[in-house]
């Protein structure tokens, strides 16, 4: 069965000042929260390991320095996979930059270019090309190069050295900068941390910092959430 498509809601919500500064309390944590994602995950030595689950379980057990204290839970795993999204798809529009620049040069040879295209196709790949843990022809034996392999009377007739050198100072001219955000207005949050209920299902209730403490939002309107939403 197909999953039904993702759609935009926009819905006015109404809250007291008390419960307003208590947002914008969230707002602010999951500003500096998202910023540390940033800072750790964007770099070329994270790209071999995007995976949500994988850093999940370096944060849990203590791979990783939990970045705040007050922030944890479910809302910091929402932040992360949020801010994971966006990592992954800068790095997708930086390698589609970078397979312009390899189609440019023309002093590379057409099996050259099917190459180097075939490792910027994969943000993992490209990770571990760049970290230097595939040794000249070992990287020819995966999967991906089957129709490679196929294609060309001498597969392993490239200079490795030359190539990947080509490779990495493309991904790093391609590179964008990190995408800090100083917005603390917006934060992000699912049905574990929110309650509708009261008035016709029209009141939400949002977790607080505070144990048994919640946010009350009161909607224009009413409108089932069952997805992640976010208060802007």
């Amino acid at each position: 069965m197909a999953e039904a498509p993702l759609r935009t809601i926009t819905n006015y919500v109404v809250a007291s000042e008390e419960d307003y500064l208590k947002l914008k309390e969230l707002g602010s944590l999951f500003k500096s929260s998202k910023n540390y994602f940033y800072s750790r995950f964007s770099g070329v030595k994270s790209m071999k390991n995007l995976n949500f689950i994988e850093i999940k379980k370096s944060i849990y057990n203590g791979q990783e320095d939990l970045f705040h204290k007050q922030f944890k839970g479910n809302r910091w795993q929402l932040c992360l996979r949020h801010t994971l999204g966006n990592i992954k798809t800068s790095w997708k529009n930086n390698l589609r930059d970078a397979k312009k620049k390899v189609q440019r040069n023309e002093n590379l040879t057409k099996q050259e270019k099917h190459f180097l295209n075939i490792i910027l196709s994969s943000t993992w790949l490209t990770g571990l090309v760049i970290e230097g843990q595939f040794k000249k022809s070992m990287i020819l034996e995966l999967d991906r190069f089957e129709n490679y392999r196929e294609t060309y009377e001498k597969p392993i007739d490239l200079e490795f050295k030359k190539l990947f050198n080509k490779l990495k100072r493309y991904v790093r001219e391609t590179k964008s900068k990190i995408p800090y955000t100083n917005n603390n207005s917006i934060y992000i949050f699912d049905t574990m941390l929110m309650s509708r209920k009261q008035e016709n299902n029209q009141t939400i209730n949002i977790s607080s910092l505070e144990e048994r403490n919640f946010i009350r939002l009161k909607t224009h309107k009413k409108q089932n959430m069952n997805i992640t939403s976010q208060v802007i």
